[in-house]
């Protein structure tokens, strides 16, 4: 064995002449991903801060990797999953796809049992029955996975019959979420399972459209709509301990000379801060609040001040 010490000069020379290629598609790679993760960062959190009527000019910060990186996380799940089976999906038809539909939304609930440590969940509301939303809607799953492989296998059943209760079924559970999310302003596990559903299918859709010529300029507006689905919906409900946009309840309080609230205490919403203050949200306000640092004379990262020994001394 020729140890690096009996290397000769022309030896090593030939090594390096044959890792330069390599080194330097691997340097463009890195340079290229930290591009897209920064670019889509910064649309999302800019999306996010102007939902509350503002927009921070700091380019530099963390957040914004990490508003890129879960996106490309979360949309990154379902585009491997379909790709792992890429050959079959490809082969199948549109009628066997619409049969299929149904299992893969199922699959998509167990993905988002794995993700729904990292969300922010809205506060239970019955929907069907009178049980907790995420069991009973996996227990439903489960047994309907299980009646759709029996409608599969049986050869009695008309494959188009089973393709128009696979979909029926998966437009009933769409409905039910895009009610929360629009209308009752909702954030639930279903919604996660919507946004891995919904990928997977406008990936094999976008494979499709390729394998017959389709225009990267749909790709384009597929990924900028992505962006702003994933920035008005899903990144404000991410945990904030995870990088993410879900608001943390504060109690500010207020010096003698702040111009509001001057040496009061206020429970609030930190939507984000900076080196000259924070950006708060008051109970039932939509638009944020700028308070310059000088006029903060202390923050307790709670709403209960009752939860503070310390400040329940100090009253």
């Amino acid at each position: 064995m020729v140890t690096p010490e009996q290397q000769s000069p022309e030896d090593n020379r030939k090594l390096l002449a044959d890792l330069a290629p390599w080194a330097d598609v691997l340097s463009k790679g890195i340079a290229a991903i930290a591009i897209a993760l920064y670019v889509s960062g910064f649309l999302i959190v800019s999306l996010h801060h102007y939902k509350y009527g503002f927009v921070d000019t700091n380019l530099f910060r963390a957040r914004i990797l990490a508003a890129g990186a879960w996106f490309f996380f979360l949309s990154g799940i379902p585009i491997f999953v379909v790709t792992r089976i890429r050959a079959q999906t490809l082969q199948m038809s549109w009628l066997q796809l619409a049969v299929f539909s149904y299992p893969y939304y199922g699959g998509c609930l167990f993905l988002s049992v794995l993700a729904s440590p990292f969300f922010s969940f809205s506060d239970y509301s019955p929907w069907l029955f009178p049980v907790p939303h995420a069991w009973w809607l996996i227990l439903v799953t489960i047994v309907l996975i299980g009646f759709f492989i029996f409608l599969i296998d049986s050869k009695r059943v008309p494959r188009m019959v089973t393709a128009i209760a696979s979909v029926s079924l998966v437009l009933l559970f769409v409905s039910y979420t895009a009610r929360d999310l629009l209308i009752d302003h909702r954030f639930q596990q279903s919604a996660v399972i919507l946004w891995f559903f919904a990928v997977g299918v406008l990936t094999i859709a976008e494979v499709k459209a390729r394998l017959r010529g389709g225009d990267w300029e749909k790709t384009v507006f597929l990924v900028l709509g992505a962006l702003f689905v994933f920035a008005f919906f899903y990144y404000p409900h991410i945990k904030a301990a995870w990088g993410g946009g879900t608001p943390v309840s504060i109690t500010v309080y207020f010096t003698k000379d702040s111009a509001m609230k001057p040496s009061q205490a206020v429970s609030a919403q930190l939507v984000d801060e900076s080196d000259a203050g924070l950006y708060i949200v008051g109970p039932n306000e939509t638009k944020a609040i700028f308070v310059p640092r000088n006029a903060i004379a202390l923050v307790y990262f709670s709403d209960r001040i009752a939860d503070s020994a310390l400040l329940r001394d100090n009253k």
